[in-house]
């Protein structure tokens, strides 16, 4: 993997792990009670926030889900549009 894609790779890894955290802190949820929802141990979850852990579509909609949130996918060029989030709040 070439040193661009790496480094898309870890700013997507780190801004869905933020976003993530994020969710989990409005809700006033400690790692392991969130967790506990969404069937991860705790060093994991903790793992993706801090985004160090790659992961995937579904493993992170099992997350959001256990969180009550949504996840979207939106084009690119839609990054800096207001309109658009990775993960709304309910």
């Amino acid at each position: 993997m070439n040193e661009e894609k790496k480094n898309y790779m870890w700013q997507v890894n780190h801004d869905t792990g933020r976003a993530i955290a994020e969710l989990r802190q409005h809700q006033e949820l400690t790692i392991e009670e969130a967790a506990q929802r969404a069937d991860y141990e705790p060093t994991t979850l903790a793992a993706v926030e801090a985004g160090k852990l790659p992961h995937n579509v579904h493993n992170l909609a099992r997350i959001v889900e256990a969180l009550r949130g949504r996840l979207a996918i939106v084009p690119e060029e839609s990054k800096d549009d207001p309109h658009c989030q990775f993960i709304e709040f309910e």
